[in-house]
């Protein structure tokens, strides 16, 4: 389910197995963030653990970057959701 702009993602997903019914609800996030990675000393591609936690770093473009949390038992997860990222422009 996407939320739209949700705190200071530009950009909030969260998915899960079962139904998400607010922010906050799903296991697995996936934000649009301002910024670039190398600001934020991260490496692209980067899996990055914290407690319980894990976090997937991608870099974007026009100064954004990738962030996909969920829980350690789904690091296999994140990492090929991070890994997977591809740009695709649409033409109109």
């Amino acid at each position: 389910m996407s939320f739209g702009a949700a705190a200071q993602a530009v950009w909030h997903v969260e998915v899960s197995s079962e139904q998400i019914g607010a922010v906050g609800d799903g296991p697995l996030t996936v934000n649009l963030v301002s910024g670039t990675l190398s600001a934020k000393g991260v490496a692209d591609g980067a899996l990055v653990e914290s407690g319980d936690s894990v976090i997937g770093y991608k870099e974007w473009t026009e100064n954004r970057h990738f962030e996909v949390k969920a829980p350690i038992a789904l690091k296999e997860a994140v990492s090929y959701i991070t890994q997977h990222f591809t740009a695709t422009e649409i033409v109109k």
